[in-house]
């Protein structure tokens, strides 16, 4: 594939590029005890979708601090969780092309997406969309 004309890429972080599943299942299995929720619930709206979202699918009595709090703990979990998270085959090569240097979080937790996407050691700038970083700074 000719890459040298390409200008803009953009791929969904988790599952495309980096593999990151094993990860948030362990997290959100570890708290889905927590929430009093079975686990295949919780895992059944998890994944793609921001930690505050997920915990509001599965604990919809959760006041909007609940919900905060809850996600913030989650997310806690996957911080530091990176061992088996790495960059998915072949994704490397496209974000490679000279004009392509930024990975953007859109909808993504900042210092997750930072933490993942740094996994192998070869984060460009990350560019967070006014969406992703008015969640971070609000809880979310």
């Amino acid at each position: 594939m000719e890459l040298t004309n390409i200008e803009a890429v953009l791929f969904d972080m988790d599952g495309t590029l980096v593999d990151s599943g094993a990860a948030a299942e362990r997290a959100w299995r570890t708290r889905a005890g927590d929430y009093d929720v079975p686990p295949a619930a919780v895992l059944a709206v998890a994944h793609g979708a921001p930690a505050h979202r997920t915990v509001g699918l599965a604990r919809p009595d959760l006041s909007e601090t609940g919900v905060a709090e809850t996600a913030a703990r989650q997310l806690a979990l996957q911080y530091d969780d990176l061992s088996d998270v790495g960059a998915t085959t072949g994704a490397s090569e496209p974000l490679m092309a000279p004009r392509l240097p930024w990975a953007v979080a859109a909808g993504a937790d900042v210092r997750l997406a930072r933490a993942r996407l740094g996994a192998d050691g070869d984060l460009r700038h990350l560019l967070a969309t006014t969406a992703a970083s008015e969640e971070q700074s609000n809880g979310r």
